[in-house]
């Protein structure tokens, strides 16, 4: 077991080296970008190149895309030591990503520091990902059970149409359904009405469910990789579902970030999903042992 965790912790560093080169990547060389409204301005507020130029280097946009990547993944204060690179460039002083340095806002909040951002919208997400995810399997798991001991009676067939109902119901459709009904709607009845919120579905495997009931430790499998893949949507959010209801979070601030081309903000919430990804996938696999004793990994 050891041996494996050691093999897995390697294999992470390099699954999430090539995390941060994709999502550099995809956006460094998407079309537009922070400064494009600048350079199609015309008239009174029309730039001029040397502004852009400024701007550019204040931004450190200045250096090639290599140095760009170097800057964002582990700083740029060793820069400084490269005379080449310490003439040509700005040096900001950036210590990078992997030093918990994910920069500054260029948008939503200018000049502020991701990590502040983050930390701001934090607790919301929490509070929205953790109370909806509990009370999902809350919910869910009692269901499941009693429908797989009920097998084809009439509650199984009835939670299993609602719970596909559920599933295939668009998020952001089903969020103004549940807006107009019991927020406009009980508000203009005069009776108490219910403020913005979030649903979870979570459909329990009756085969699952049948297996905990008969102590078959492989049950619990399907169960452990719903709850533990949770994880990365706990800090992320629920991205459509904030936006639909407005509930200022961490989804929220993602999709305004990708609105206005704040990279630094888009970068830091992806590459933080990704670690969180990879992470989730070693803890499954250590629970799936710690239930199944015959799981052994060579």
């Amino acid at each position: 077991m050891t041996a494996y965790l050691i093999r897995r912790a390697i294999q992470m560093v390099f699954i999430v080296i090539a995390a941060t080169i994709i999502i550099y990547g995809l956006l460094a060389f998407a079309p537009g970008g922070p400064l494009s409204g600048l350079s199609m301005a015309t008239g009174n507020n029309k730039v001029s190149q040397s502004d852009i130029d400024r701007i550019e280097g204040l931004m450190g946009l200045d250096k090639p895309w290599y140095l760009q990547y170097l800057t964002w993944l582990v700083g740029d204060d060793w820069m400084a030591n490269v005379p080449a690179w310490r003439d040509a460039y700005k040096i900001s002083g950036r210590k990078g990503i992997l030093r918990l340095d994910f920069g500054a806002s260029w948008k939503i909040a200018q000049q502020q520091p991701v990590i502040e951002l983050i930390a701001e919208r934090l607790p919301n997400t929490l509070y929205l990902m953790v109370l909806s995810t509990i009370l999902a399997l809350m919910i869910s798991i009692p269901a499941g059970i009693y429908s797989a001991v009920n097998q084809y009676s009439r509650f199984d067939y009835a939670l299993t149409t609602f719970t596909f109902f559920g599933i295939s119901m668009p998020v952001f459709w089903f969020g103004l359904i549940i807006i107009m009904i019991f927020s406009m709607q009980f508000q203009k009845a005069g009776i108490p009405y219910l403020p913005s919120g979030d649903i979870v579905s979570i459909r329990i495997d009756p085969n699952s469910v049948l297996g905990v009931l008969g102590a078959t430790p492989n049950g619990l499998i399907p169960i452990i990789t719903i709850v533990v893949y949770q994880i990365p949507s706990i800090f992320t959010g629920a991205i459509v579902t904030e936006t639909v209801f407005n509930y200022k979070a961490i989804g929220y601030m993602y999709i305004m970030a990708l609105n206005q081309d704040d990279w630094p903000v888009v970068m830091a919430l992806l590459f933080i999903n990704a670690i969180l990804v990879v992470a989730a996938t070693l803890l499954a696999d250590v629970l799936y042992t710690v239930v199944d004793p015959r799981i052994r990994y060579s």
